[in-house]
């Protein structure tokens, strides 16, 4: 499946919300997440731009693999994501880490998602080692102008989209020391 998402930085989470609620957007879920991510001696995935993750999503646990596909307009990025269920979140860990993979990044968060007008708008919070992190929206859209449509509907400007990754927007935020 083709994925296009795009980031927005440091929201005002109270107003986001009073925003979606006035244009009718449809809350889907809020739940815990635990993303576990990783890769192999030397980093080849990352150093591709691709991530392997394994999450466990409330009470389900998805194994996803994501590629780079396209040179996508700046703030958005456009990958192909495989992605699978599995059963066990602790055996599918003990299973990558046996075949060599190493844990890159292992991180809970809070993700509150919803659905304007075909787009996934979620509102993430990291949570433990990653609390200081600002709460940010992404948007995740069939194609490239709806994500810039509900952008836009939203009250933001095309300028504020970015095209981080997880590990590029703890990167911003390190705390030195």
């Amino acid at each position: 499946m083709k994925e296009i998402e795009a980031k927005i930085l440091e929201v005002d989470e109270v107003s986001l919300l009073d925003t979606l609620q006035r244009l009718g957007a449809v809350r889907e879920f809020s739940l815990p997440f635990h993303a576990v991510y990783f890769d192999l001696p030397g980093h080849p995935i990352t150093n591709r731009g691709e991530s392997l993750r394994l999450r466990r999503e409330g009470d389900g646990v998805m194994l996803t693999f994501k590629q780079l596909v396209a040179d996508a307009p700046t703030g958005v990025k456009m990958r192909e994501e495989k992605e699978v269920k599995v059963s066990d979140f602790d055996v599918m860990r003990d299973i990558l880490t046996g075949l060599g993979y190493l844990i890159t990044l292992e991180m809970p968060k809070t993700r509150v998602q919803f659905r304007l007008d075909g787009c996934h708008i979620v509102i993430d919070r990291y949570e433990g080692p990653f609390s200081h992190v600002p709460p940010f929206m992404e948007i995740e859209a069939p194609s490239l102008q709806e994500l810039h449509a509900s952008t836009l509907k939203l009250g933001f400007s095309l300028s504020d989209l970015c095209d981080w990754s997880t590990h590029e927007v703890l990167q911003h935020y390190r705390r030195e020391g």
